[in-house]
């Protein structure tokens, strides 16, 4: 069911978006849903963050320009994700470090 519900997201985000064929504009994704992106740089061990702001909902991805530019791509599509499937009510701050997945 889940992967029923992320194909919907996914098809209606695009469609939105006017997206018919690859390569996908991330950013323009972004900014599509109302999320300001920020580009910083951080540790070597921070990807990306986002921020929604609890009483505004106004969300902002920090993005690190130290990073590859293939691993900043990877890393606000990682970002929108959080923004679509959580923390668009849940509000607060998510960091994603490069090495999570090696812990």
């Amino acid at each position: 069911m889940r992967g029923a519900r992320l194909r919907k997201l996914v098809e209606r985000l695009l469609a939105d978006a006017k997206i018919k064929a690859p390569p996908v504009p991330v950013d323009q994704l972004i900014r599509s849903q109302g999320v300001e992106i920020t580009r910083k740089r951080f540790d070597e061990e921070t990807s990306g963050l986002i921020y929604v702001d609890p009483k505004t909902g106004h969300a902002v991805v920090g993005l690190n320009v130290g990073h590859s530019k293939t691993r900043q791509r990877f890393t606000l599509a990682h970002e929108l994700g959080h923004f679509l499937l959580h923390k668009r009510t849940e509000g607060g701050l998510h960091v994603d470090e490069r090495d999570f997945f090696l812990r």
